[in-house]
């Protein structure tokens, strides 16, 4: 028997649906199986998929970039923050230590005068400072925190941009 047979007897059956599980192969005229591509046409195909990936390749590329280099900006710029709190910190405590020698100094010089109203100034001396290094604190925390939020937003209206551009690459 030649495969038109099978075929024939295939389909002449009432469960003809079984036909659509049977390999296509076996039936002998597949013409889906005989069509053949022109080889220009897969040439041209695999040549414009190797473009695709390569654009999509270097996008991926350009995307990785964008975030490690915004990544480094907000950790520099957090560092800066924390190193100048510190600086500001010591340079205050420092102020504090003169200020009590001096007083000391002073308390040591008027033995028989009452120190208390020096004391009260120094104190209040010291106070200001308090006041003056939480300031700049703050101050250099809200630049550093708009800095740090204007690069997130650039990172993140540049990853909705590649987003879109890879979208567009593969559909």
């Amino acid at each position: 028997m030649d495969a038109s047979v099978y075929s024939e007897a295939l389909y002449s059956l009432p469960y003809t649906s079984l036909a659509m599980h049977m390999l296509r192969g076996l039936l002998s005229e597949n013409k889906e199986r005989d069509k053949t591509v022109p080889e220009n046409v897969m040439e041209k195909d695999a040549k414009e998929t190797f473009r695709a990936m390569k654009r999509l390749n270097q996008s991926w590329y350009e995307t990785y970039q964008t975030v490690a280099q915004s990544t480094f900006d907000v950790q520099s710029r957090s560092v800066q923050y924390a190193q100048s709190v510190f600086k500001d910190g010591l340079e205050t405590l420092k102020d504090h230590i003169e200020s009590s020698q001096r007083w000391l100094q002073t308390a040591n010089k008027r033995q028989g005068q009452e120190p208390v109203p020096s004391l009260i100034e120094s104190g209040a001396e010291a106070y200001k400072r308090n006041i003056i290094f939480l300031q700049r604190t703050v101050e250099h925390g809200g630049e550093t925190f708009r800095s740090n939020t204007d690069v997130m937003r650039d990172l993140t209206q540049t990853l909705i941009k590649k987003a879109e551009e890879q979208r567009d690459m593969l559909w």
